[in-house]
């Protein structure tokens, strides 16, 4: 099931959602969401056996909730491999109106990127974050986060210990690339007895600077809490070995940006805990945290200084939208309706509107389950006559061919970004500042979007260059300053 919902909880699907899919969900593989950029999004879930790996599709529906496919597509599947995928699902939205997503295979991390239209990017079989892994080396639950133009994915395994799990983590770019280590890089050490536990709990997010926080919950039976720990964008860690104490031990934890500090949240199925911490790693309540309210928890996000919760009262089985800050304020009192049944794999999204996505796995006929997305107003009304309530159009493809770098000046190599107003041929290239091309970055037919590549201008003298893309009778040019 999926639906969304307005600023103020108002159900803009309806009641009971819209159902994407019906089918047998793996129970490794439960429905994932990310924005599309346009105020739609997409959605993501594993179909085949219970407890064994299936394909993956997925689906993208826009902001009124019109399924925009004809038919789901199907994405990172392996199927008769020695890789095929079984589990941890995960998608973020790229730079260009489409999704990055990661799974679990037998032997590591798989990547793809996926275009606004479901077209896959990279290898159809999918990109490793690290060299396959000896089997078995238990990866599991992979996390992505884009910090400043840099996208990283985290993930545990147990390559080195059968009795816990060790943390790791992989930069890379649009292209699939990857930077650190072929190995990846080690972020924790300290597996413990409770490697499950750690697993279930990775987070990741953007530390503002190139960067990323990378969090998870740590037990060794005798010792549980929930651990951070930051990650420069070239490897380096900033606080101490296996990372600092962010709270005690109290069910999963959610983590996110919260201007120039990060705010961790306890998901514990009994209320919830927060703590604020900045990017030295201090604690604004000690350790100890603040309670959130006392109903059940099932997912939570945060955009805008905004908290956006799953919430299920304790002793009944209907689900409920919450939209509120850190200091308890309730925005949507009456606690909009979103789901009633026995139900698994929550997700929820903000729509950049002011409103929600929710996404769960209904096993309404107790025979097969349903994908059903929700979708709330900003003013959180549920249901009925929504005469007056005021649909923000959301933002557009990009109107206009365009061009950036960065950094600009650069040393040895820079990022370029152009940005295509629909799916086109297009020339980029590097010219000297007597007009002589250098180098051809670009050359075919691309999508609508953002796009993104690496110049390498070791080759090349330092000075000025231009680069210039055309497509259909129009150009953009920036220049280029490359200093040694």
């Amino acid at each position: 099931m999926l639906n969304h919902f307005d600023t103020s909880g108002t159900a803009l699907f309806g009641d009971g959602g819209i159902a994407i899919a019906r089918c047998q969900i793996n129970n490794y593989g439960e429905p994932q969401i990310a924005s599309d950029g346009v105020g739609g999004c997409f959605v993501v879930w594993t179909q085949g056996p219970v407890n064994n790996w299936g394909p993956m599709f997925l689906q993208r529906i826009n902001y009124t909730g019109e399924l925009l496919w004809p038919e789901n597509k199907q994405l990172i599947c392996r199927a008769g491999s020695a890789y095929p995928p079984y589990d941890g699902l995960q998608i973020l939205a790229d730079t260009s109106f489409g999704i990055i997503a990661v799974c679990v295979g037998y032997h590591g991390i798989l990547g793809q990127r996926i275009d606004y239209q479901g077209n896959l990017l990279w290898d159809s079989m999918g990109v490793f974050m690290a060299n396959p892994l000896p089997n078995p080396s238990n990866p599991v639950l992979p996390k992505l986060a884009i910090s400043n133009r840099n996208f990283y994915c985290t993930w545990a395994d147990t390559r080195y210990s059968n009795n816990g799990s060790e943390i790791y983590l992989q930069r890379f770019d649009l292209n699939g690339y990857i930077y650190f280590d072929s190995t990846a890089l080690e972020v924790c050490t300290e597996g413990g007895n409770g490697a499950w536990n750690q697993r279930q709990s990775l987070q990741i997010v953007p530390d503002g600077n190139n960067g990323v926080v990378v969090g998870w919950k740590y037990n060794d039976y005798s010792i549980a809490a929930l651990k951070a720990q930051r990650i420069s964008s070239v490897g380096n860690p900033y606080w101490q070995l296996n990372g600092v104490q962010i709270l005690p031990f109290s069910g999963s934890l959610g983590l996110y940006p919260f201007g120039q500090r990060y705010l961790a949240i306890t998901i514990d199925h009994v209320g919830g805990h927060y703590e604020i911490f900045d990017n030295d790693g201090n604690l604004e309540y000690g350790g100890q945290g603040r309670i959130f309210g006392q109903n059940i928890i099932y997912a939570a996000a945060f955009q805008n200084n905004t908290l956006y919760f799953l919430r299920r009262i304790p002793n009944q089985w209907y689900y409920y939208g919450s939209k509120g800050d850190t200091l308890n304020q309730e925005y949507w009192p009456n606690l909009p309706f979103v789901h009633e049944g026995v139900d698994h794999g929550y997700q929820v999204l903000p729509d950049g509107l002011g409103g929600l996505y929710a996404v769960l796995s209904d096993y309404r006929d107790w025979n097969t389950d349903w994908v059903i997305l929700q979708r709330i107003y900003p003013d959180g009304h549920i249901g009925g006559d929504t005469t007056g309530i005021n649909i923000e159009e959301p933002p557009s493809l990009p109107k206009a061919l365009s061009l950036e770098a960065y950094p600009n000046p650069f040393n040895s190599s820079t990022s370029i970004g152009y940005d295509l107003p629909k799916a086109s041929d297009i020339m980029l290239a590097v010219f000297d500042v007597l007009g002589r091309k250098v180098a051809t970055l670009v050359d075919g037919h691309q999508t609508a979007g953002h796009h993104e590549l690496i110049w390498n201008a070791g080759a090349y003298s330092s000075g000025v260059y231009f680069a210039k893309a055309t497509s259909q009778n129009n150009s953009s040019v920036i220049k280029l300053i490359y200093l040694k």
